[in-house]
């Protein structure tokens, strides 16, 4: 089959983006290429991306990134409408469906019946609003691509769509995520002191559950431990609080933003890593630990059995169980051979099966069907 020429209008693809649904558009579309896709970007003005991204063309919104959705549409609308009239493209795709979805949605209903609508959605979001708009693009798409079984059903079941528009491919992890040893100028960065380290890295939503890890630590602050928690979001400053009402604030410390380039070195000084988040639609995050060699200590929801074996690359338990998590916790910090082999394994299947080339490869396979489809309806575009 030829290359496909892909319009990609995106919310970001920074380079220095810590954001599960950033690095997930970042990695995949810089390999898509490789696959045959000619790239046609659309981004947020200034928006970053990496030296070697490969794309045909890059046009800039007027504005810069933090858009609210009713604001966001009208300006990708008119971006999709004026790339089609210059360059053309075979596929529209859209990952933030309720900042860009009803653009794209607007741009076929007038101008592109005959160009396939693929979508990419990790999680359904249960905001009201956020939910009915979300539903409403669903419900459009030719295709939606999802990053797991959990995220899959969830999506038939509660937007209703149909079981053979919705296709799951696993997330990949980048290959300098291994296990190395720790690295003396992190340790004295964080002052670990030869303590076990605990470690979470990611947003300060509520959905991350970061409340109920602090009250768990907070029942076992005899230990020889040190949390460090990385990350930023609305929910830090009242986490920073909870912490110090909970006198905790010397075992654990907020770290604020961990730059991308330090964060393997990081992952590599922690002996647990801790995801107590209730709703992940794959858990990027834990699998970059596991990639380190590190077990991961969370609960059995969402995607995350799929992702962490329990018992085998790390431990689950039952959402508000506290006393199970806590467990969990110490079991890992006092035995020393069982943190070893748990990581052993985690290790081994984030080599087998998280892959971002494969991922791309995969993701290319369903553009080029949908693409091949829709040729050979030879249905009429009016173009702008």
């Amino acid at each position: 089959m030829p290359d496909i020429r892909i319009c990609s209008p995106c919310m970001g693809i920074s380079p220095d983006s810590d954001l599960g649904g950033e690095v997930y558009e970042r990695e995949l579309l810089l390999r898509i290429p490789k696959y045959g896709g000619k790239l046609s970007l659309i981004l947020p003005k200034n928006s970053k991306i990496r030296e070697d991204m490969v794309f045909e063309s890059i046009n800039y919104l007027p504005i810069s990134r933090r858009l609210r959705w009713f604001v966001s549409n009208p300006l990708y609308f008119n971006a999709i409408k004026k790339n089609y009239a210059e360059e053309g493209f075979d596929l529209l795709r859209v990952h933030s469906l309720r900042f860009i979805g009803p653009a794209a949605i607007m741009f076929r209903s007038i101008y592109g019946a005959g160009i396939p609508l693929i979508g990419h959605h990790h999680h359904i979001d249960p905001e009201v609003l956020s939910f009915v708009i979300d539903r409403r693009v669903a419900s459009a798409l030719d295709l939606i691509i999802t990053v797991s079984e959990f995220s899959k059903k969830q999506i038939i079941n509660d937007y209703g769509v149909e079981e053979d528009r919705i296709v799951a491919v696993y997330n990949g992890v980048d290959d300098k995520y291994k296990p190395f040893p720790k690295d003396p100028v992190m340790e004295n960065k964080y002052g670990t002191n030869g303590k076990k380290v605990l470690m979470y890295i990611g947003g300060m939503k509520k959905r991350k559950n970061l409340s109920f890890l602090l009250e768990c630590l907070a029942e076992i602050r005899n230990e020889e431990w040190l949390c460090l928690i990385f990350g930023r979001g609305e929910e830090l400053a009242s986490l920073k609080r909870k912490s110090a009402a909970l006198g905790i604030s010397n075992l654990v410390r907020f770290c604020g933003y961990l730059p991308e380039e330090e964060k393997c070195r990081v992952l590599n000084i922690c002996d647990v890593y801790v995801f107590p988040s209730l709703l992940e639609g794959f858990g990027m995050a834990a699998v970059e630990a596991m990639a380190c060699g590190k077990p991961v200590v969370g609960l059995n929801t969402a995607s995350l059995p799929e992702i962490i074996d329990d018992e085998k690359t790390g431990l689950l338990s039952v959402p508000g169980d506290k006393r199970a998590y806590i467990n969990n916790i110490l079991l890992l910090l006092k035995d020393e051979n069982l943190r070893q082999k748990l990581g052993n394994n985690a290790r081994a299947k984030t080599e087998k099966c998280y892959s971002w080339d494969e991922s791309a490869r995969k993701v290319m396979g369903h553009y080029e069907a949908v693409t091949e489809r829709f040729r050979k309806t030879g249905t009429d575009t009016q173009r702008p």
